[in-house]
């Protein structure tokens, strides 16, 4: 349920977050006598063992917010490149108009 609610989202934090947050509501309104950290418990057993590969999640998370940063920066770029080969084109039409105006 919690994945089915989350499929698209701004960032991976966001979605992890998001994730979380539902999973704790969810089991809090099914199970109100719990507290926040059994249920913290069981989200960390049902995901796994609590300490077991949170290096390699926190590395990959680095590695993705990395790639999500080139990737906004090689947009604005080729955005940039676009627009200046527009100008270009543009200049490019207005000599070759004003060249055979004079030939």
């Amino acid at each position: 349920m919690v994945a089915e609610n989350f499929r698209i989202s701004q960032s991976i934090e966001e979605k992890l977050t998001s994730k979380i947050d539902t999973f704790n509501k969810a089991l809090l309104k099914e199970f109100p006598k719990l507290k926040q950290d059994d249920v913290d418990k069981l989200r960390h057993s049902v995901a796994g063992s609590v300490n077991a590969g949170k290096q390699a999640v926190l590395d990959n998370l680095t590695i993705l917010k990395q790639l999500q940063e080139k990737n906004d920066k090689l947009i604005a770029e080729n955005t940039d490149l676009k627009n200046k080969l527009a100008n270009i084109n543009a200049q490019s039409t207005v000599v070759n108009t004003v060249q055979e105006t004079v030939a």
